[in-house]
């Protein structure tokens, strides 16, 4: 017998945001913003910083990068053109400003 959700659970996998896409322009842009760096001096280190990411998650590493979290890679499917990967993301959830 199939257990339905109760409302309560529906509620709480519901998302209660729109995800919105957050580019590398606007990325840097934060970099900057929140770091006080200058422009030039962030770009070759957020780029580099994504680069080892992608390396990182194509060779199947185990990601534990606080506050960033903890990737974990459960699938992948390689096509001619792509690589999918299909990965848990496990962060602490932070409540007023700490981490609960």
């Amino acid at each position: 017998m199939k257990k339905t959700a109760t409302p309560e659970e529906k509620e709480i996998s519901t998302p209660e945001k729109i995800a919105t896409v957050l580019r590398k322009r606007d990325f840097l842009n934060e970099v900057v913003e929140q770091s006080g760096i200058k422009k030039k001096d962030a770009k070759p280190v957020v780029e580099t910083m994504l680069a080892l990411l992608g390396d990182a998650i194509a060779r199947g590493d185990e990601l534990n990068l606080p506050p960033f979290g903890k990737l974990k890679i459960n699938r992948e499917k390689h096509l001619d053109n792509a690589d999918i990967y299909i990965c848990k993301l496990r962060r602490r959830r932070v409540i007023d400003g700490s981490a609960s």
